[in-house]
């Protein structure tokens, strides 16, 4: 576990839980990953779709509160946090087509549309008239690439906001993290898990479990669901480790904000991904802190023009998640700008 003191940037912190009224949890302990901590506040970057949801859920929630416990645990002062919004583009990759115009003389020019560039060159070659090969779409990732990170400048897609913590919203945060603790607990000991309908499409898809609840709550066989669709992780939180050694050598239930969020949106969702450990065979690893630590390093160039973070952060992504190369690329093009002077923050 990487300590406050060794260092400031991406820091696992960890955290008691405790009951506010009395002793500590034998079974439970907070942990979380925070980006970066400067004097008296953490620094938090986010991937977000909308900037002020984010802020109003970001008060309304506990994640700074308890990153803030965790820290200030670690011997750390904490008076705030500091958000560093980046707006995600809502822009898709457009698969690219090809067209030939042919222009016959007497005639109006056409257009024939075409999946390749040489099946549109060779169609071209057969046409008995002069034509022009175009290209509509993203020709590659590049131009997705150079599309993204102009509209991340040209609509000021970087925001800064500063979350100013309180003694009375730190309580409840501690209430909190002990109501899921013994919520837990409740559960494992009857052996009942209930489950949310309204979660099943709470994020306008469906739940990745739902075909698990749908023969559970009707008293059919689940199991070989699980092992048709399904795979066993070694951990529900492998963003926290280096290895997965580390992870195996905790005794206690590692609580993490995410964890503690799907366990108050659906307690059927938390025991499929946290008890049992499922996920989805042949989906990506791509947990959302996993990912975060290269397109952290990248965004944080944004404002350092620190381009050696940024490039760690590639390369670290490269080692853990080759298949996941490509998402750092946007962040580590941004340290690039930032640096050249072209960047923009707001």
């Amino acid at each position: 576990m990487t300590s406050l003191s060794d260092a400031n940037f991406e820091s696992v912190v960890s955290l008691p839980v405790v009951n506010p009224d009395g002793g500590t949890s034998r079974t439970c302990i907070y942990m979380g990953k925070v980006d970066r901590t400067e004097d008296t506040k953490v620094i938090d970057w986010k991937g977000v779709a909308e900037c002020a949801r984010f802020i109003r859920l970001a008060r309304i929630g506990f994640q700074a509160e308890l990153y803030a416990l965790a820290v200030r645990h670690g011997g750390q002062d904490i008076t705030e946090i500091e958000y560093r919004l980046i707006r995600r583009p809502q822009l898709r990759y457009s698969k690219p087509s090809y067209t030939f115009a042919v222009m016959r003389i007497g005639r109006k020019s056409a257009l024939k549309l075409c999946d390749t560039r040489k099946e549109a060159e060779c169609a071209a070659t057969m046409s008995d008239a002069s034509v022009e090969v175009r290209c509509k779409g993203d020709a590659n990732r590049a131009a997705y690439e150079n599309r993204c990170l102009n509209d991340i400048i040209a609509k000021d897609g970087l925001v800064t906001h500063n979350h100013i913590l309180t003694e009375a919203k730190l309580e409840q945060a501690r209430w909190y993290l002990w109501g899921c603790s013994k919520r837990i607990l409740d559960c494992r000991t009857h052996n009942r898990w209930m489950p949310n309908p309204r979660a099943c499409y709470a994020y306008e898809r469906e739940c990745p479990f739902a075909d698990l609840c749908d023969a559970c709550q009707n008293g059919a066989d689940y199991e070989w669901i699980i092992g048709d669709q399904f795979q066993v992780r070694d951990t529900s939180h492998p963003e926290l480790f280096d290895n997965v050694a580390a992870s195996m050598s905790e005794e206690k239930t590692i609580l993490t904000f995410t964890s503690c969020s799907d366990l108050t949106a659906c307690e059927m969702f938390y025991y499929w991904k946290h008890e049992r450990r499922l996920a989805k065979q042949h989906d990506e690893d791509s947990e959302p802190l996993w990912v975060g630590s290269a397109v952290h390093a990248g965004l944080e160039g944004l404002t350092t023009d620190c381009l050696d973070m940024a490039f760690c952060g590639y390369r670290r992504m490269g080692r853990r998640q080759p298949c996941h190369r490509r998402r750092c690329v946007l962040a580590t093009r941004a340290a690039d700008s930032a640096g050249t002077g072209n960047g923009a923050c707001s």
